[in-house]
């Protein structure tokens, strides 16, 4: 039995985690913005956002506005509740939007001799080939397009878990780089 209290709740706090994530995104294209440089913003950690965002916003799509996707899980979990609300179909695409802005950003202001690494590059091919033979084993009929939509899930926590790697590795190597600089001018 569902309680009326408990879905209120839980919409108005879906819309306050849309509003605080979504807000967390502009610090970084204001930054840009007002130096005209992404130096120092990690390439690839951006494409892995991409990804990222690309995969849950097909997710949150898939399961929110397809009655097929509704269907099949719902069959699964008879008892259960929809995973997935319009607030979060909106951050996923929101999110996805800010990313193709900062990447528009990339390619428009001064970025130093920053690029994507090649293992970003190989982890990003290895994703991408994975999500098409899985999309066309569903199209043989081979699994279900909610297994594919579960393996798009998969894919983002992959990939928020990854995206951090490379952002703290530049990061690390521009402050020891200022830390060596300073140590020789004194």
């Amino acid at each position: 039995m569902r309680f009326l209290w408990l879905d209120v709740l839980q919409n108005i706090l879906g819309w306050c985690y849309f509003v605080s994530w979504t807000l967390s995104f502009y610090p970084q294209v204001w930054l840009n913005w007002r130096r005209k440089s992404v130096i120092g913003f990690s390439f690839d950690l951006l494409t892995f956002n991409i990804v990222g965002y690309v995969a849950y916003s097909v997710y949150n799509l898939g399961l929110y506005c397809s009655p097929a996707m509704k269907y099949q899980y719902f069959s699964l979990n008879p008892d259960g509740v929809l995973p997935v609300m319009l607030n979060d179909v909106f951050f996923a695409l929101h999110a996805l939007l800010v990313c193709c802005f900062l990447l528009i950003q990339t390619l428009i202001y001064e970025r130093g001799d920053q690029r994507v690494s090649n293992t970003c590059r190989a982890i990003v091919g290895l994703v991408a080939i994975y999500c098409v033979g899985f999309a066309m084993a569903c199209g043989q009929n081979l699994t279900t397009w909610l297994a594919f939509l579960y393996q798009l899930s998969y894919v983002k926590v992959l990939v928020t878990f990854l995206k951090y790697v490379p952002q703290v590795s530049l990061e690390f190597v521009l402050i020891n780089n200022l830390y060596w600089i300073t140590s020789q001018m004194c």
